[in-house]
């Protein structure tokens, strides 16, 4: 969306249209048996709140970092690491994640194989992005190592699904300080 558009306001708005016209669907839906086969909620709402959360967040990133900043490529790249990043971490630390991560801000259901898959996905990501956007090749790999490592740790001590938040918000921060 924030590629296709020229002005800000539209992805923004339209991921707010998108919350708010989504989840009256999924409650009507929800307790439905063909429902429950395509989500496995850990509780109930989960996916209703998840919905709320990444496309406010995903709104008020685009409004501040693109609206107010003037740094659309903060905002792809902060995505992208932590939508890659973490979808990696998930599928690798379910698949090998054998050494859990014995930190005491840790979730103990993170491991190092996850989070390690995490950072090298986010860096990657932001790196690709921030080059391809025209930024100096030391300066967007400085950003996308230093992100990346800040996505990392806030998803892994990040709790109950609210990493949709705080992990694209601390790689943006990072990343936007950097590329200044």
């Amino acid at each position: 969306m924030v590629l296709a558009s020229t002005h800000w306001y539209v992805p923004a708005l339209v991921c707010l249209l998108f919350a708010v016209v989504v989840y009256p669907v999924l409650r009507l839906f929800e307790g439905r048996p063909a429902y429950a086969s395509l989500f496995q909620e850990r509780s109930g709402g989960e996916v209703r709140k998840s919905l709320v959360l990444l496309f406010g967040s995903t709104a008020a990133l685009i409004a501040l970092y693109w609206g107010a900043l003037d740094s659309e490529k903060t905002v792809v790249a902060a995505i992208l690491a932590w939508g890659l990043g973490d979808m990696t971490a998930a599928l690798v630390g379910k698949r090998y994640g054998r050494h859990k991560l014995r930190l005491s801000l840790a979730d103990p259901n993170k491991s190092r194989e996850g989070s390690g898959a995490m950072y090298g996905v986010a860096l990657v990501a932001a790196f690709l992005v921030l080059l391809l956007w025209g930024t100096d090749g030391t300066k967007a790999l400085t950003a996308a190592l230093l992100g990346a490592a800040a996505a990392t740790c806030t998803e892994a001590v990040t709790r109950n699904g609210y990493d949709t938040v705080t992990t694209p918000w601390a790689a943006a921060v990072v990343i936007w300080a950097v590329c200044l």
